[in-house]
Parts: C-alpha cells; structure tokens; sequence
C-alpha cells in the first residue's frame, strides 16, 4: 500500500491507539501482552521505513514525526502502563530509523568509492552519489537530535530501565561522529560538525547527572570517554566558567559514588579510569576561580541537577503545541476507522462463532445418534444375556454380586447386582479364583472404542441447554475423590472429571475391565432430583448431596461455603427445584419420635441425615448404636436389661474397670500440652485415639461385601488384616471393643441391621487362619440366631424394644448432642482428637510436616457428626398429647 493510503485511513493513529489499548490493560489479565506489543512496534517501525524509503528531500518525513507526536501525546496524558508502551514504541521506531539510515550510508559510501575508481569516465555518478550521501547525512543527524530529544525527557532521578539502550546506542554514535577515528564511517557522518558536538554534551549532561536513576550508566559512559580520543574531551570541556564548574562538580559527585560503590564489594569502575577521571576534574577545577568544597558537592549537585531538569522540561513544552495540533487534525478519521475495524471484527467474530456453534451442534448429533446406538444395543445385551435369558454366556456374565449404591424405604441398601470382582487371585479361595480376571462383555469389541472417544462437556450438554452456574467441585464416592467441572443448566446438573473419558451411568455400564477404573462423569435431570441435603467436607461446610428419585445419592463438595450456598441459590433458582432443599428439621424429627409416629431405626437415620452423615464417604458414614451386649446366650431375653449396653456410655468404657485407663491418657496428654509439645500434640487433649466410625471400622465390617472387599484391600495396602482381628465373630468384636483392646471405639454401621450378607462369606475370599488354626469365613453369630437373616431381624427388633427406646436419648447426647464437645463430654469420657471434630483447619497449622500430618488425620480418624442439640434429649413421651411433646422440645 501507498503512503498516501496508509494516510487516509489513519493507520498509523489507529495503531497507536491499539498499542495504549495494551497499555491499559493489567498485566496479569493478558498473557500475549508482551508478544501483542512486540507486533505492533514492529508495525510502526514498518511505517517509519516506509515513509524514509519513499519521501525525500526532507530531513524527517511527515508521517514519521506524526508517530513521534502521537506516541509523545500518550505518554504525556496516560496512566504508568500507558507511558510505559508509548516510550518503547518511541525507543524501538528510533532504533529502527537508525538502522535504516546507516545502513545506507554504509551502502553509499561503499558505492562512491566504486564510482571514485571511474570519476575519469563517470563524474555525473560521483555528483549523484555525494547528494544521495548528503540528503542521508542529514536525515541522520536530524534523527539523532530527536532520539536525543526523546532521552531527555526521562528525568533523571527516575530509573532508567529500558531508555539505557538508547542512551548507549547514541553515545557510540556521537563519538563515533565526532572522534573521526572509525575508517569509512565518520566521513560520511560529517565528521567534527558542531551539531554532533552539541548533541554529545548534552547526552553527557544527562548521563553524568548527579542522580539516582543515571547513576547505573555512569560507569560505561566513563570507560566510553576514557578510550575516545583525546579532542573529544576538548569538546566536552566547556569555556564557560559556570559550565566549567557543573563539570567540575558532575565528574566529582560520580567519583564519589563510583568509590562508595567500591568499599561495599560492588563491581567498580578500573582504577586507571577513576584516575583517569580524577585528572580530568583535578584540570577542570584548576581552571575555575575558586575550587569546588566537599561538603558543598551534594548541595551544589542538587542545584546544578534542578537547573538541567528545568531546562529539559521547557524543551519539551515547546514541543506540545505541535503534538496536540496533529493529535487533533486526525482525530475524527482514527475514531472513525477504529469503529470500523471493531464492527468488522465483530462480523467476523460472529461468522465464526456461528461456524462454531453450527460444528458444536453437528457434534451433539452425532454424539446423541451415538448415544442412542449404544443403548439399543445395550438394552439388548440387557435384555438377551442375562442368566434367564436365551443368550446367556457365563463366560461373559460377571459373576459376583456386589452392593448396588441405591437406597431404598428407610434409607436401607439391600439390593445386590451382578458385577467383575476385581481383585487378585490369591484373594480368593481355590474354588472361587474363577471369578478373578477380566470377563469381556459381549459386543464389546464393538461398544468399547465408543465409550473411549465419549468425553468430555459436549457429550453431556443436550441441545439448547443454557449454563446458569459452573464451578469447580470434587465428586465424592466411597471408592475415589474426583475433581472436575459442575454445570447446572435449566434441564440437568452435569459433572465432568478432569481429563478423564467418562463412563455410562452405572446402570447401562459395560463391564469392560480396561474401563473399570475410568472416573464417570454424570448427567443428573433436574426432574430426577428429588432433594438436596448440605453436607460437610473434610470437617468444613461446603458439600451438598444430592438425592435421586432413582433412590441413588451423589456428594459433591465445593471449594468453600459461598460456592455451595451459590450453587443452592441457582439450584433453587431453576424451572425444576428440588421439593426441598433441606429434607428434614430436628424438632419435626424429634417430635415424630417422642409420639411414636416414627421408629427407632427411622429416628437415627434421620438423624444421621442431620448431623451430615452420608453412605457416601467412608469418614462420615452413618453411625447407629451397639444395642446388645449378650452375644453368647443360647435365648436372648429383649426384657432383660442384661442384654442390652449401657447406652449413656461410650463403647469403650461399658466396662467400668477401663474408665481410669481413659482419665489418665487424657490427662497425661494434658500435662504434654502444659509442658509445650508439637502443634499436634498440644491441642487438646483426649481420650481415645480415633473417632467411633471411620473408614477403617466402616470397611472393617463390610469387608465380604464387594465394592467394599476392593477398598478394604487398598486401605491395607493390598493386604487383608491379620485373621485374628477381622471381622469374625460377633462376640469376639464386643469382647475387644469393650475389655480387651484399648484402641477399639468404634460403634456399628447401618447395614448390621438389615443385611444379611454381609456375614457371609459369598465370594469366597481367603480371609486367612487365626492363630488357632480355624479358618475365617463367615462371621461366627450368636447361638441365639441360626443365620444371618434371623440375626438382623433380632438385632433390628432389639433396636426397638423398650429398653432401647428409653435409654436412646442418653446415646444421641453422647453422638450428636451436648455431651458431644465441653465439660460434659469430658465428664463422659467422650473426648476424641481435635482432628475429628468441625473447626480443626490443618491449613491454620505453621509447619508443612503438620499441615500434611493433619490432613491425614482428617482423613483417617473420623469425623464428628454435627452438634444437633445443646441440652439433654428429651425421652418419649408415648402416652403424652402430641401438643405437649412439641412444647418439650429442647432447643436446637
């Protein structure tokens, strides 16, 4: 394009207002900034070369002032990051005109030494050459005052940062000018003219100004002087007297700082040059009516420095009338272009973004017609291989039975659903050992390579589905913890994990053992959610569970608790909320209890809702009271109160010979503290070790029901525990908890009241020998249940028998009530860790060994339910008028 064009459309206005755009802009908000400036210097250096290569006759060509001016006006009106972009847009335009036009005087003077050699036959050429060498001459002293000019508008008590490259790019070109000593260079800068002697005192002035921001290149200018020849100290010596005296007192006051600079061990200036320097300031004042004082140096430094700063600054006010009168002719027209080029952007952007959406939509069909194809063909592997069906393959067909996670009436999980048992084979028992490995699904050659392309947001998002609120979120399962994105749009809440292909749902899943261990992403409708309970996280509140009508439940844990309160605000915001947010309130539970319009069995679980307990993570699973204490009778008499625990008591201390034992573990961990220990060690102390349900007493009695066989193998490093401190005896597990283990806390789980199998042994696990040679197998019950069924009915009917219903309230205050924290859980003996109760924060802890320590311990040792009730729980009061049970409700 033409000069004149780029003109017309003000490219160059335009291009100067982009590079203030990036000045503008913070630099943590931009990561191309610097690569974006970098392109729009070299922008305007193409300009300027532009304009120098066409325009002649001139010495500095119109469009190239007109970007100075330009430039100079953003760095005079803009904030810091503005006058940073514009004076290296200025340093790099002057770098390049610099370049350009040496270059071709070096090419001009090569050239005229070539016609020189024919000026016999060709003396036009020599005439031609000399202009050419004289219009360039001038073009580079004029841009060397004006990059001399742009130098001096840097105050010099400011840092100098990048304009000290153009500083020593004109100092080497002055002295070069004026030296007269570079061999075919100097001639054709005119050598010894006053303009470059002026222009080399005036940078000196700058350079060796007596201030904090010039005093970094004062080192360089002096070894620069010292090898220059001696005429151009001449030049730099002033006749003057007063300016005799501000060299005098310049080249002192550098000294000075170069020899404090010295005696700290910082990289000095040579000693030949310093005495070098000395000389000349020695000469300089010897020349002077009265010599320079030392005290008075600093003084007269500073007054000195304020004169030249002065001086300076009224130079460059001369020029601002000229740089508002081409800011402002142009004005208009780069508005105008600049509006034009952002709705051609926009238009662009537009076709592009429809391009997109109509790609991302081609994807989404796809994808759905694939998603379809999958489910055909699954419901028909569902619905013609199973083991009543016709084409039913047991070589194909898994052939364990594991723990669906779907919840039924009163919060219990009984049904069983056929799935890889994926464990070793040392695991299993000879005979069972077939059940180990890998079982392809049939077809699945075929349904395979789909589930591994499946990934990722588009395969979730359905079509026209609009994002009301994303974040960030953990996916919490009793198998593994899984970061990733949460979306909740107007039809369905999405979660996808990080970098991970996700997986059907659970109940079109393909048993496809390369697939196994791949995290599942989840597409839950908002219809299908029937409620929302928070929940805690690692003893913090900022998770929330979601209940499907499906019976399944899915935790999902926030960053922290605005996160969760903003999702439940757009959650409840959607055309399809839950009915209710938070399902149940205490004083309705209670209430229903102490009329007898609920059972035990239902008050506990409700509670156990309430105190943020979920069958979702293993360190907050559902906790429910041991209830018997005889497991040895032949008849278990539910009348006799012999046959129950003391439910006002911890587990451990049922036996009141141990309760000393526990005081004096708590109060020598008193002593400890007193005494000034670790961190951890000297929070308060306690009485037991670890919380009455975790992980390892949750898996401890799940461990013959899969998917629980393969956590309890991975939380004892792929080994099972020892024979004799496995589950396997009922009666055995009382004698430890309650006489014979000190460690031993833990309460019982819900499934010990409704599951049958899981004290059977069904897989055939090789559970080892105990020390009396007798194998582990099932769980060895109590001679008044002939099998397991029988045992959860008693245990169940146990759970509600008078007995228990009157001495409940007295083990909901030690788990969920006031005997839960302070004196009266110390009077208890009900103290556990501080790890394991809401508030410990291993983030508040100084060491990062602690911070880790106690994470851990978050993680291991339990943690403590919600503290529901301040006060003593009421008990039933069956015969009493509902009204009256209400009014007696305590205070929540």
């Amino acid at each position: 394009a033409s000069l004149k064009m780029l003109s017309e459309v003000s490219l160059a206005e335009v291009v100067v207002r982009a590079v203030r755009g990036v000045g503008q802009l913070p630099d943590a908000n931009f990561e191309g900034r610097d690569l974006l400036l970098e392109d729009l210097y070299e922008l305007l250096n193409r300009i300027a070369v532009k304009a120098l290569s066409i325009q002649h006759g001139v010495q500095c060509p119109q469009a190239v002032m007109e970007l100075h001016q330009l430039l100079s006006y953003v760095e005079a009106t803009g904030g810091a990051g503005e006058r940073r972009v514009a004076r290296g847009a200025q340093r790099a335009l002057y770098c390049a005109q610099l370049d350009l036009l040496e270059q071709r005087l070096q090419h001009a003077a090569s050239a005229a030494v070539k016609h020189n050699y024919f000026t016999t036959v060709l003396t036009s050429a020599v005439s031609l050459g000399g202009d050419e060498r004289g219009e360039l001459g001038a073009r580079h002293v004029a841009t060397v005052l004006r990059a001399l000019a742009f130098l001096l508008t840097h105050c010099p008590t400011d840092p100098v940062g990048d304009d000290a490259q153009l500083f020593h790019r004109l100092l080497s070109t002055l002295l070069m000018a004026v030296s007269g000593a570079a061999p075919g260079r100097a001639r054709w800068w005119a050598a010894g003219s006053a303009e470059w002697a002026g222009a080399l005192q005036e940078l000196f002035w700058w350079g060796a100004a007596p201030a904090a921001g010039t005093r970094e290149l004062q080192p360089a200018l002096l070894r620069a002087l010292y090898h220059a020849p001696q005429h151009v100290l001449a030049l730099l010596t002033p006749h003057d007297p007063a300016q005799l005296r501000k060299l005098a007192v310049y080249l002192l006051t550098i000294l000075k700082h170069v020899h404090g600079a010295a005696e700290n061990g910082e990289p000095s200036v040579e000693l030949a040059i310093t005495d070098w320097a000395r000389t000349w300031a020695v000469a300089t004042q010897a020349g002077l009516s009265d010599r320079v004082p030392s005290h008075a140096l600093a003084p007269e430094a500073a007054a000195l420095l304020q004169q030249d700063i002065a001086r300076w600054a009224a130079a460059a006010a001369r020029a601002r009338p000229h740089i508002a009168k081409v800011v402002w002719s142009k004005d208009g027209l780069a508005s105008k272009v600049t509006e034009s080029a952002m709705s051609v952007t926009r238009g662009v952007v537009d076709v592009q973004n429809a391009q997109r959406k109509a790609f991302m939509e081609h994807l989404r069909r796809a994808q759905a017609g694939q998603a379809a194809a999958h489910h055909a063909w699954q419901t028909l592997i569902d619905t013609y291989t199973h083991e009543q069906a016709v084409w039913h393959d047991p070589r194909t067909y898994p052939a364990s039975w594991q723990l669906d996670d779907a919840e039924g009436p009163g919060r219990v999980r009984v049904r069983l659903r056929r799935a890889p048992l994926l464990v070793a084979e040392r695991f299993l028992q000879p005979a069972q050992r077939h059940k180990a490995g890998p079982r392809p699904a049939p077809l699945a050659r075929v349904l395979a390579p789909w589930l591994a392309r499946r990934g990722g947001l588009v395969a979730r998002l359905q079509l026209h589905e609009t994002v009301a609120y994303m974040a960030r979120a953990t996916a919490v399962s009793v198998a593994a913890e899984l970061d990733g994105e949460l979306l909740l749009t107007d039809k369905c809440i999405h979660f996808v994990p990080d970098d991970a292909p996700p997986l059907p749902s659970r109940r079109e899943r393909l048993y496809i053992p390369e697939l196994q261990a791949a995290p599942q992403a989840h597409s839950w409708a908002l219809d299908s959610v029937a409620q929302v309970a928070t929940r805690r996280w690692c003893l913090q509140e900022r998770a929330v569970e979601l209940f499907l009508s499906s019976g399944h439940a899915h935790l999902l844990a926030f960053a922290d608790t605005a996160e969760r309160a903003a999702f439940l605000k757009a959650l409840a915001a959607t055309h399809h909320p839950p009915d209710r947010i938070e399902p149940d309130t205490l004083t309705d539970a209670m209430t229903q209890w102490r009329n007898g319009n609920i059972t035990n069995w239902e008050y506990l679980m409700r509670l156990n809702g309430l105190g943020g307990r979920s069958y979702n993570d293993l360190m907050q699973y559902p906790v429910l009271p041991f209830v018997l204490a005889d497991y040895t009778s032949r008849i278990l008499d539910l009348d006799d109160p012999a046959s129950f625990r003391d439910l006002s008591k911890p587990m451990a201390v049922q036996n009141k010979n141990r309760e000393q034992h526990y005081i004096n573990i708590y109060n020598d961990l008193k002593a400890a503290r007193r005494e000034g220990c670790s961190p951890l060690v000297a929070r308060a102390p306690h009485h037991y070790a670890s919380l009455y349900s975790n992980s390892g007493g949750v898996l401890h009695y799940l461990v013959r029901v899969p998917p629980f066989t393969e956590l309890f193998l991975n939380y004892q490093d792929n080994n099972f525990d020892m024979p004799d401190r496995t589950f396997h005896s009922l009666a055995t597990t009382w004698r430890l908890i309650t006489n014979d283990s000190p460690t031993d806390v833990k309460e019982l789980i819900p499934e010990l009241f409704y599951l049958p199998e899981l004290f059977h042994n069904n897989e055939g696990l090789n559970l080892g020998k105990r020390q009396c040679g007798a194998s582990v197998d099932d769980v060895e019950l109590p001679p008044w249940a002939a099998d397991a069924r029988l045992f959860t009915l008693i245990h169940r009917q146990a759970l509600e028998s008078a007995y228990v219903t009157e001495h409940l309230p007295h083990w909901i205050d030690l788990v969920f009530g006031y005997k839960q924290t302070g004196q009266a859980a110390l009077d208890a003996i009900n103290v556990f860790p501080a790890c394991t109760y809401y508030g410990f924060d291993p983030m508040a802890l100084e060491e990062e060994v602690d911070r880790t320590a106690a994470a851990a311990m978050v993680r291991t040792y339990g943690q403590a339910p919600r503290q529901l009730l301040r006060a003593p729980h009421p008990h039933a009061a069956r015969d009493v008028a509902s009204a009256g049970a209400a009014a007696a409700a305590p205070p929540v």
